[in-house]
């Protein structure tokens, strides 16, 4: 969507994901041993449709969790990506509670001194990441994509004054958007409801 001029008319420069990434947590190559308890496993079945969906259960032992986490704990504000089986399914990290991701799925962690997480994850949610993010995946038995590949894709930069804005607009329906079954498809209408009061002056 950012490419098109009608939603986006002054055209934001595009810069690599990696510019706006703090930290990077990807167990990618370890899988953890499962226990009837504990910490719960976020895995790429859980994430759909830019949402985590827990119904699916399974979980880690706390002390495997303890000896698990050497590549940094995940946190609120993080966005989830699965690399693998599928390619591609985005969700923000919970709120709260202590979860631990897969081995098919990475955190990325802004830096919100370039990027919110509000807007960064709208970003990836929409069509235009989706797509180029395909032209990237390989394999076709097991469709995967690489970090570099993740990272290498290019991110719109718009101004900070109107990625708060736009958090704020996410904020105030965020009971709203979570009742949803589509959320890439309500924060789309979000983000241009906000760019049609943007450039009409009325914010």
């Amino acid at each position: 969507m950012f490419g098109d001029p009608v939603t986006n008319p002054k055209k934001w420069p595009e810069k690599p994901l990696s510019e706006f990434i703090e930290i990077i947590i990807d167990y990618r190559g370890k899988t953890p041993k499962k226990s009837n308890k504990g910490i719960p496993l976020i895995s790429a079945a859980n994430i759909h449709n830019g949402q985590i969906d827990l119904s699916y259960e399974q979980y880690i032992s706390e002390e495997d969790y303890k000896v698990w986490t050497t590549r940094g704990f995940t946190q609120a504000g993080d966005i989830l990506i699965t690399t693998e089986a599928p390619v591609g399914e985005i969700a923000p990290y919970p709120d709260s509670g202590v979860y631990q991701i897969s081995r098919r799925v990475m955190a990325l962690r802004p830096n919100t001194n370039k990027i919110l997480s509000s807007f960064l994850l709208h970003t990836m949610l929409s069509k235009n990441w989706s797509q180029r993010l395909k032209k990237v995946t390989r394999g076709s038995t097991v469709p995967r994509v690489l970090k570099p590949d993740i990272l290498g894709q290019m991110i719109p930069y718009a101004p900070m004054n109107l990625q708060h804005k736009f958090d704020c607009f996410v904020q105030r329906h965020k009971s709203l958007t979570e009742k949803q079954k589509s959320l890439p498809n309500q924060l789309d209408n979000l983000f241009n409801s906000l760019l049609q009061k943007a450039f009409k002056g009325e914010l």
